[in-house]
């Protein structure tokens, strides 16, 4: 609820797309009542985290910045004042589960197939690649294929999370 997509660039070496965003920048439509800020503990908890988990070669974002705010936090789980921090990341997509979700309990179905078709098309061109002969090709089922793809790579990263010891909470 606290983070904020800036802008997407196009990596010219791989050809991915990165989002560029910022963590503590203040509330967003999801920040559910609280103030979108993040202590300055929890922004170097997460730049840890993040070194680790790229340093084990676990997919992960990555912190360009942590930039310390000013501002005083009061939080009823660490002591208080905090010291306020906006994080700066760059991560592969903020595209998550959640987002599905939340257009499924809203009732737009034609957005989730815009977004299904949006995701596929940019972050899984796999689909479109026929793996017996490396030639473009435009599956029977492309949901079918990413739905494989996607089942494979979400397996790989929670196995890498559970073996360099990370639980996503």
């Amino acid at each position: 609820g606290r983070g904020f997509v800036y802008c997407q660039i196009l990596s010219p070496l791989n050809k991915k797309i990165y989002d560029l965003g910022t963590k503590g920048s203040g509330q967003t439509p999801f920040s559910r009542g609280f103030d979108g800020r993040l202590t300055l503990k929890g922004g170097v908890r997460e730049l840890i985290a993040c070194e680790y988990l790229h340093r084990m070669h676990v997919p992960t974002c990555r912190l360009i910045s942590i930039i310390e705010t000013g501002e005083n936090l009061t939080r009823t789980d660490e002591p208080s004042p905090a010291r306020s921090c906006v994080i700066v990341r760059l991560s592969f997509s903020n595209i998550r589960f959640g987002t599905f979700e939340r257009l499924k309990y809203i009732k737009r179905p034609d957005l989730i197939s815009k977004l299904l078709d949006h995701v596929i098309d940019k972050y899984y061109p796999e689909v479109f690649i026929d793996t017996t002969t490396n030639n473009t090709t435009t599956p029977f089922n492309k949901y079918h294929a990413f739905f494989n793809i996607l089942i494979d790579r979400v397996s790989y990263l929670v196995a890498s999370w559970m073996s360099a010891g990370f639980c996503h909470g």
